[in-house]
Formats: C-alpha cells, sequence, structure tokens
C-alpha cells in the first residue's frame, strides 16, 4: 500500500486513493455484522441508523473522489466510537499530525478481530514504515494491560507510530533498515516453535520498546541479552509471554526465550543468513 501511494505521489490531504474507498464497505460490514451483539433495545436503532447515515456519507465522498489518507483516518474512528456506543458527531476529531511524516512512516486503518493482527504483521509492517490501527467490532479489548473502548484502541495504535516503534525510520540508515531486514528473514528460517519465541521477542523489543532500537546500539551482546531479560520480565504486562507464576519455572521460560532470540541476533550481528 506504501509503495503504491508512493508511486502515486499521493498527498495525505487532498490526493483522492482508490483502495481506501474499496475498503469503506469492509469496515462498515465488520462493524454492522456485531451491533446487534454488542447492543441492544432504543441504543441499537439509534447506533444502525448513527451508521446508516455515515455510510451515505461515505458514498458521496466516494463519488466526489476525496477519500483521502485524512478522511480515511477520520472515518475509522468515527467507526469506532459507533462501536462504543456514541450515536452522535460530537468529539469525532482526531490527531492527524501523523500525515507530515507520510510516506516514510504512514498509519493505515486494519480490521482487527477479537484475534489480533498478530505479532508478524506488525513486525513485517513495521519494516516498510506501516503501522496498523486497529478498528475492532467490540465494545472493549486489551492492549498492554488496559481495557480500551473502540476509539481509544484505535488511538492507543496511533500513538504506537509517534512512540517510534523500532525507529528505523525516524533515524533513517540504509545499514540500519537492513540489519532488522537481515534479522527478520533469520527468524523466518528458524523451526516453527523458535520462531513463534523469536517473533514474540522482536516484537516486545520494538513495538513495546518506547523509542530504542535494538539495532542502534554500542551493548555487547551480553549486555543486549540482560537488556532481553529484564525487559520481558518487567513488561509482560498483559501476559504477552504467558509467563508462569513458579519463579524458578518463570526465569526457565525467559531463559529460553532470551537465548533463542539472542541465537538468531547474534548470528545477524555478523552478517549469516
Amino acid at each position: 500500500i506504501r509503495k503504491q501511494l508512493i508511486e502515486q505521489g499521493a498527498n495525505p490531504r487532498t490526493t483522492h486513493i482508490e483502495y481506501f474507498a474499496n475498503q469503506v464497505p469492509i469496515h462498515i460490514a465488520h462493524i454492522r455484522k456485531s451491533l446487534k451483539t454488542e447492543f441492544t433495545g432504543g441504543r441499537l436503532r439509534q447506533l444502525r441508523n448513527r451508521l446508516k447515515n455515515l455510510e451515505k456519507e461515505a458514498y458521496r465522498v466516494i463519488l466526489r473522489k476525496k477519500v483521502t489518507h485524512e478522511w480515511w483516518l477520520r472515518f475509522n474512528f468515527r467507526l469506532a466510537r459507533i462501536m462504543s456506543g456514541f450515536a452522535t458527531n460530537m468529539r469525532e476529531n482526531i490527531d492527524t499530525s501523523s500525515l507530515s511524516f507520510f510516506p516514510i512512516m504512514v498509519i493505515i486503518p486494519a480490521i482487527q478481530t477479537k484475534e489480533g493482527l498478530g505479532i508478524i504483521t506488525f513486525n513485517r509492517a513495521g519494516l516498510e514504515g506501516i503501522y496498523p490501527a486497529g478498528l475492532i467490532n467490540q465494545k472493549t479489548k486489551m492492549a498492554d494491560g488496559n481495557t480500551l473502548s473502540a476509539p481509544d484502541f484505535f488511538i492507543h495504535d496511533i500513538f504506537h507510530f509517534y512512540a517510534g516503534g523500532n525507529q528505523l525510520y525516524l533515524e533513517y540508515s540504509a545499514g540500519q533498515r537492513l540489519f532488522h531486514k537481515r534479522l527478520l528473514d533469520n527468524i523466518e528460517r528458524l523451526p516453527q516453535e523458535k520462531r513463534k519465541k523469536a517473533e514474540a521477542v522482536y516484537f516486545s523489543m520494538t513495538h513495546e520498546y518506547g523509542s530504542r532500537n535494538i539495532g542502534y546500539s554500542d551493548r555487547t551482546p551480553e549486555k543486549m541479552k540482560e537488556d532481553i531479560k529484564k525487559h520481558i520480565g518487567e513488561e509482560d504486562i498483559s501476559g504477552f509471554f504467558k509467563l508462569p507464576d513458579d519463579l524458578p519455572e518463570r526465569q526457565k521460560k525467559i531463559e529460553d526465550l532470551t537465548d533463542i532470540f539472542m541465537a538468531v541476533y547474534n548470528q545477524t550481528l555478523q552478517h549469516q543468513r
């Protein structure tokens, strides 16, 4: 998608983007199919009418060929507000200053099921400067140990855009991008169970690691290993790694996760595949 936008020479505030226009009915259907399971009675009727009005508005925008990146972000936020039970137009704006990073970094609204988008999606998308913003069709969903409403969940994902993830594009370096690409390529070559663990550690050390980039470090491999062990132990606030309560078993699993990741990390540092 990002490559298409670049080739199109798209302006995020003024260019009609056909891909987003084609996604409109899909995102509306995603919300519509769950309204009746999340709401009842008069509130359900209100929200269905609100969605119908929003759908009519969207098709007018499509006909005028005004489906811009900015409009698409705002539209998905408005869908999220309907899912949380808001039936009015009040306070439906979100901060779109992220568009100033376009096309180096791009937020793409994405339908998210109860199972989530998956960490591999985030790991590969982040490498390309893409940050998915999840549109859920539930009233609430857990994220980073917190129960968030549908609009707050959408905004939470946008916050990760500003947090920088693996910072490949905030401090761009061709060498660093190649390091991350080589690292992910090497992770893909692992046996399935080891790959799952390595992908999880990579996700935690990039998507959930603030503005620090594991590829921009003068830390020795030994220090990196200690940092990863500490991070996994302290940041498993939402049960991401499903660490056991038993302390010895917990430490054993942290060691296993860290050793699997460090093996492929060191392999990548040595420019090996």
